[in-house]
């Protein structure tokens, strides 16, 4: 496996993240909790005929804020495949559920950057695997330092604004 790498590489970034946390907790702008998926990533979504046949992987489930869902799903077509389907899902997302609040997004993608370097601190070699497995050979350990350090930059930008 070899030396486990930083996929951030940017501490400060992190650090960074991690202070502008707290500023906006608890959280001012709620949503009615809903039933959450916890995972929501396109690999727990199944596709027939160009519609959704299933979700699956309900292991994290819970009952809270659907903001949530939406911040990990851009997180991860962000990782998967850019910011601009990320910025779409959240477009997207946005005309077709207008009566939630949106305005707290922005601390969602926090926490699930946070959570995403928490989860790879020693173990992106795992992720980069799980790509590789599905045909992803482009997603490279620096493809993934790369949006994810994007990611997390728009998140600060956002949040300090």
């Amino acid at each position: 496996v070899g030396a486990t790498p930083d996929v951030t590489r940017d501490s400060a970034l992190e650090t960074r993240l991690r202070a502008a946390v707290p500023h906006y907790w608890p959280v001012r702008h709620r949503n009615q909790p809903t039933l959450v998926h916890g995972d929501c990533w396109p690999g727990n979504v199944l596709w027939r005929d160009g519609k959704i046949a299933a979700v699956i992987d309900w292991e994290d489930a819970t009952f809270g804020e659907p903001l949530m869902d939406v911040a990990i799903t851009r997180f991860d077509l962000n990782l998967i495949f850019g910011s601009q389907f990320a910025a779409e899902f959240e477009r997207q997302y946005c005309k077709l559920m207008p009566q939630l609040n949106h305005a707290s997004l922005a601390l969602w993608d926090a926490c699930v950057a946070l959570r995403f370097k928490r989860l790879t601190d020693r173990h992106l070699h795992e992720w980069i695997e799980s790509y590789r497995r599905v045909g992803r050979m482009d997603l490279t350990e620096p493809v993934l330092q790369e949006r994810y350090l994007q990611f997390a930059n728009q998140t600060l930008d956002k949040l300090c604004n």
